[in-house]
């Protein structure tokens, strides 16, 4: 028998009941710590939960910890269809995952209105993921404010909610100093909190300090597809372009639909004049997969990429390719756009259409403004060169 599972059994074993319907029969409140620091100190906790699950099929701590971290909507599903009560803070929690927003808080708040032990993290940390994803300053910040005056201070995930919103808001070192001091007071080595350390040096331009951490969260999670790609970032400042490419394909090989990853090896092997159709085909798997604003920024690259090498039916193909792609129409009139500036490559005409859109889309305004100033920005440049 394995130290671990020893470990495991013997946790279970040592349990004292404490009788109350929001409780598990096998788990008490000391266990539950003790689950939730060792949880603390690994790197993949679904597996850790469902391990300790297989033993105790019917606790609701435990499957709610599962609900939450699992990926897969059938697991999601069946833990769902079994626990039901709809008086338990753990069920209504379960319940409360893959939901729209509003319903989600509503359950959430309930939820935790029952969790008279504070046993709870997942309602927790799902009611502060939430009024994060909605913007909701005040009620993110009253939330983190109880929270940090809890027994949930210690939930690392809570942490990395917060920590992600702060690096958000541009409170780089803020993010540096809370996850440092977490990590020194709960002596807590965790690749996420590495990472996001390490994205925190980046976005302050240290790259020696944020090397040391990116390197941290690669070697306790080596298949963390994004520590690689931070990496490769770090790699490019240092003008260390080889590496840069070897640590961005890793990442890309963990996750392939990443629309960043794509983008950054397109500019990786365009920069040491690399395989023409390769380039060609980063960039156009960086569009597929990018569905944010950076994708006109992406398409501008490539149009460039294109011109630059005279490939004008790659050109003409890659235009008609992205106008079947969307079927937004405000969408598709700005690559109507953006291509009258390549081919056309006249300030009237885009003006022109420009006047056009606004007219069709007067809504949209400040959306396409954005983008047009930085084609007549562009365009002006060209202009005065000739």
């Amino acid at each position: 028998m394995t130290k671990f599972r020893l470990y495991i059994i013997l946790l279970l074993i040592s349990s004292c009941n404490i009788k109350d319907e929001n409780v598990d029969n096998i788990l008490n409140v000391n266990t539950i710590k003790n689950i939730q620091e060792k949880a603390l100190s690994i790197q993949e906790p679904y597996y850790y939960y469902s391990y300790l699950a297989s033993i105790d099929t019917n606790s609701y701590y435990l499957n709610s910890e599962i609900a939450y971290y699992t990926k897969d909507d059938n697991i999601l599903d069946e833990i769902k269809s079994k626990f039901k009560d709809v008086n338990n803070t753990f069920t209504i929690s379960i319940q409360a995952i893959g939901v729209d927003i509003d319903t989600s808080i509503q359950l959430l708040k309930k939820s935790i209105n029952l969790d008279k032990y504070h046993l709870n993290r997942v309602a927790h940390r799902m009611l502060l993921y939430n009024y994060v994803m909605l913007n909701d300053s005040i009620k993110v910040l009253g939330f983190i404010s109880k929270l940090q005056n809890s027994s949930m201070k210690d939930d690392i995930e809570i942490n990395l909610i917060w920590a992600n919103y702060l690096l958000n808001k541009g409170e780089t070192l803020n993010v540096i100093n809370n996850l440092i001091d977490y990590s020194n007071k709960y002596r807590v080595k965790n690749f996420e909190i590495e990472n996001l350390i390490g994205e925190s040096f980046i976005r302050l331009g240290k790259y020696n300090e944020a090397e040391k951490h990116i390197k941290n969260a690669i070697n306790l999670l080596n298949r963390n597809d994004n520590s690689h790609y931070l990496m490769s970032v770090i790699n490019i400042e240092k003008k260390d372009f080889h590496t840069a490419k070897i640590n961005i394909e890793k990442a890309i090989k963990l996750k392939n639909d990443n629309y960043l990853y794509y983008w950054q090896l397109a500019s990786l092997t365009q920069e040491s004049n690399g395989n023409i159709e390769l380039i060609y085909k980063n960039y156009d798997l960086a569009l597929r997969y990018c569905k944010t604003d950076d994708y006109f920024t992406i398409l501008n690259n490539l149009f460039s990429f294109l011109i630059n090498n005279g490939e004008f039916k790659k050109l003409d193909y890659q235009y008609h390719l992205n106008i079947k792609r969307s079927n937004d129409e405000v969408h598709n009139s700005i690559y109507d756009l953006i291509f009258i500036f390549y081919v056309e490559n006249k300030f009237e005409i885009l003006n022109k259409k420009y006047d056009d859109l606004i007219n069709k889309y007067p809504a949209d305004q400040a959306y396409i403004d954005d983008l047009i100033l930085y084609f007549n920005i562009k365009i002006q440049k060209i202009n005065q060169k000739t």
